[in-house]
């Protein structure tokens, strides 16, 4: 950010430091905080999982001895709005009037109903300056699933898939892998960052999937498989015990694993996310396929984002790839011969 101003330097300070918790903050936002005394940092920190302290509270815990007298003549940087309401924590803004912070950078407004504002009413009452909104985009970009989450009461939908070069993502009947490993290292890092991975009932057995995050860093977030008339095969590697599992159906099959637990599907697809979200706290959804289930998501309008990866391979015939509305690109790059598409609406 060449010849920026000061406060977009510190709000992507702020923006960095809360991606590192993508993935681990389940239906609470990710958020960066820096405190600035004369253009010098001298506290940082971001909410690093659900339940734990916001990034206002660790980046002021951060503060060394010899500098906490500055606090009180120190600049806040914050890329969302400091809650005003008690939820696993208290709020932040009685945190920042309490310690004396004279100013607060805002990257953007809280899209929570129960702050929405109030945060930054709070502060200015006290006296405190607030500049916002700072890398408005960016900062709304970090915190779409959130976003969805307060706007829908539903997981942030994102569907991956990988298409061959003629247009087709698999075939009937096989496991065909198309995209290589280098490309399979950013799927796991999208498994990484959701609470949730569903595929159909063909997808779980045709290609055996484990659904896990093997080849990424992170937790394994719950496998769901998706299944109208019910899976017949409890053995399938998804009903192992390496992750929760959630089967969605209205006919479930006997004797499965008691780990397995059972959601009605009642032709309701909006109910279940409501549900995923509201019960499982799943905040950001990841949907790997196949063909039906995509397509349902798409005809149902239930879904935020799409990863279309597009490979080098032929097929010539098969099953054909969702069609996504070019005018909703948002980004596209290559990594070696895979074109990564990247759809938002």
């Amino acid at each position: 950010m060449k010849d920026a101003h000061p406060h977009q330097l510190f709000m992507k300070r702020c923006l960095d430091l809360a991606a590192l918790g993508s993935g681990k903050t389940l239906t609470n936002p990710t958020v960066g905080a820096v405190l600035v005394f004369e253009d010098r940092i001298i506290g940082e920190g971001w909410h690093r999982a659900y339940g734990k302290p916001h990034a206002e509270v660790e980046a002021l815990n951060s503060v060394s001895a010899a500098d906490r007298h500055l606090i009180p003549r120190s600049t806040l940087y914050v890329s969302l709005e400091p809650c005003s309401h008690f939820g696993k924590t208290p709020p932040c803004a009685d945190l920042i009037i309490n310690v004396g912070i004279p100013k607060v950078v805002i990257g953007i407004r809280d899209p929570n109903p129960l702050v929405k504002g109030n945060g930054i009413q709070k502060l200015k009452e006290a006296g405190i300056e607030v500049i916002t909104p700072v890398l408005k985009e960016e900062s709304s970009q970090l915190i779409s699933a959130f976003s969805t989450n307060q706007h829908c009461q539903r997981p942030h939908v994102v569907l991956k898939f990988a298409r061959s070069r003629d247009g087709f993502i698999g075939r009937h009947g096989e496991r065909i892998a198309l995209s290589d490993p280098i490309v399979n290292v950013l799927t796991h890092r999208l498994r990484a960052r959701s609470q949730g991975i569903i595929v159909g009932r063909i997808t779980a057995e045709n290609d055996q999937a484990e659904l896990s995050t093997r080849n990424f860093p992170g937790r394994n977030p719950f496998r769901i498989v998706f299944s109208i008339s019910g899976v017949t095969d409890s053995s399938l590697p998804v009903f192992n015990n390496a992750a929760p599992t959630l089967l969605i159906t209205n006919n479930p099959p006997e004797n499965l694993p008691q780990k397995v637990t059972v959601i009605p599907f009642r032709e309701n697809l909006k109910g279940v996310l409501e549900q995923l979200y509201s019960h499982f706290k799943i905040s950001r959804l990841l949907v790997e396929g196949g063909k039906q289930i995509l397509d349902l998501f798409l005809e149902q309008s239930l879904w935020d984002e799409v990863w279309e990866i597009s490979c080098p391979s032929l097929l010539k015939s098969g099953i054909p790839a969702p069609k996504i509305n070019p005018k909703l690109l948002n980004r596209s790059f290559w990594i070696r011969e895979n074109q990564l598409e990247n759809y938002r609406r």
